[in-house]
């Protein structure tokens, strides 16, 4: 399989003849990340210059299924944590000053994205989904619309992925949103939140997390995992269907965005049969 991309009368290709076993949906992004800690990662893997995805493959990944796109896209991304592992992703310019570190000129004019603005031409839909995939095992599907994640679900199911991983987008998880994850959480294995984002989802109902991972749970998901900063994760998870059993977890604070990508890809594999020899 193959990837083109026109670019002044010369075409570039990327060619993949790999059978992925494990597949990830979502947007590339030009990301400016600031840690609490250690060295600020400074527009990294995004737009996406060629040698960067030439360097995905050379890390085990099969890039057949990025689709380039022949307009321009801002898909330049923000993100500051604060010591609580707390995230921002607006106000950029202070960021930076309180840091005491030098504006990049590269992200000048920058401004987070209005999530209630779907960008039509940056948005995944099923036709861009390679058949070869079908033949995978699992999928984790990133932040985007409930609509987008609902229809890659359902396309998925057509193949032999039996595996779902899912994380909402921030702006999708408020009340309105309840009356549409029944349908996209049904059959999903493991659903990823904040704790911000699931007290949004539930506001004026409950302050109990594990209540509310419990009400998720109903929609259909085997697994709520639940980040809440320096605190930690929440695993909340349903043992026997059945008899809809439940066993709960606190687990250490991992800063995932501090890891290579190999590192990181090695662990969410790793998570990924883990929850596969549990079921």
């Amino acid at each position: 399989m193959k990837n083109m991309r026109e670019t002044s009368g010369r075409k570039d290709i990327i060619v993949s003849n790999m059978n992925p076993e494990f597949l990830i949906f979502g947007q590339l992004t030009r990301e400016y990340l600031l840690p609490p800690t250690g060295q600020a990662r400074l527009d990294v893997a995004g737009d996406y210059p060629r040698e960067w995805l030439n360097q995905c493959m050379a890390r085990g990944f099969d890039t057949s299924g990025i689709k380039v796109l022949p307009v321009n896209l801002d898909v330049r991304e923000f993100i500051s944590y604060n010591e609580s592992l707390e995230v921002t992703r607006i106000n950029p310019v202070t960021h930076f000053a309180r840091r005491e570190m030098t504006f990049p000129k590269s992200l000048l004019g920058y401004q987070p994205p209005d999530e209630k603005k779907v960008v039509e031409a940056g948005t995944l839909i099923v036709t861009d989904i390679p058949d070869a995939y079908l033949t995978a095992r699992g999928a984790l599907i990133c932040p985007m619309s409930l609509v987008a994640q609902t229809q890659l679900i359902a396309s998925m199911k057509r193949g032999e992925v039996h595996t779902f991983v899912l994380e909402p987008a921030p702006g999708s998880m408020m009340p309105t949103a309840r009356r549409e994850l029944p349908a996209l959480l049904n059959g999903v294995t493991a659903f990823l939140t904040s704790q911000e984002e699931l007290k949004n989802l539930f506001w004026g109902e409950t302050h109990d997390l594990w209540r509310m991972a419990e009400w998720v749970s109903m929609y259909g998901c085997e697994y709520v995992v639940i980040k809440c900063g320096v605190q930690g994760q929440l695993l909340y998870e349903v043992t026997r269907r059945a008899s809809r059993t439940q066993s709960v977890w606190v687990m250490p604070s991992m800063e995932v965005f501090l890891r290579a990508t190999a590192k990181a890809t090695i662990q969410l594999k790793a998570c990924y049969m883990e929850i596969s020899r549990r079921r």
